[in-house]
């Protein structure tokens, strides 16, 4: 926003300040639950990647693919956040052209299984995984508490150009009875 101030580019500044009070108000507006479905957790990161749209102009490309059987399952609240703002600072920010991020989810057997690409520079070396950032720390921190050992944390190079974060959860759904409130299914 300060660099759009400083640029007299006041209408997109005036733009990303709206969006930016959009996001800060769902975030302080929005209930406490740790899991919520795929289709809550893809709309919430919207207004985030609106912000970054206006940031980047034309340089971002976003593409989805959410598979139809994984919209009522569980992921943890904000969890595709600090990944896909990761694919866009390590990928999208880090070239002069135009970038991709690719955000997927899906059904592996009893696994719900996230990702998020880049197209951006490799890492330079498996050690600098180890030495992640404070967001990519967190989630996997955050993982550990709701699924003990039963989930999967991956980062690697992919071998046509980017980097893919994977994570794999155990498969649940949110049921909704008539009458009831939401429940758990496996």
């Amino acid at each position: 926003i300060n660099v759009l101030v400083l640029d007299r580019q006041t209408e997109r500044a005036s733009e990303m300040i709206e969006k930016l009070s959009v996001l800060l108000r769902q975030a302080i507006d929005g209930d406490d639950r740790q899991l919520v479905t795929v289709a809550q957790e893809t709309e919430s990161v919207q207004g985030y990647l609106e912000i970054e749209a206006i940031r980047f102009s034309d340089r971002l490309r976003l593409e989805w693919a959410i598979a139809p059987e994984v919209t009522r399952a569980l992921v943890p609240s904000l969890i595709l956040q600090p990944l896909i703002e990761n694919a866009i600072k390590h990928g999208v920010a880090a070239q002069a052209e135009p970038g991709s991020v690719n955000v997927s989810a899906r059904r592996e057997g009893d696994e719900l299984v996230l990702m998020v690409r880049n197209d951006g520079p490799p890492l330079p070396s498996p050690r600098q995984v180890d030495q992640q950032g404070f967001g990519l720390k967190a989630t996997r921190q955050r993982l550990e508490l709701l699924y003990g050992s039963g989930f999967s944390f991956d980062m690697r190079n992919v071998p046509t150009g980017g980097v893919e974060c994977r994570i794999a959860v155990p498969f649940r759904e949110e049921v909704f009875a008539a009458g009831a409130a939401p429940l758990v299914a496996l």
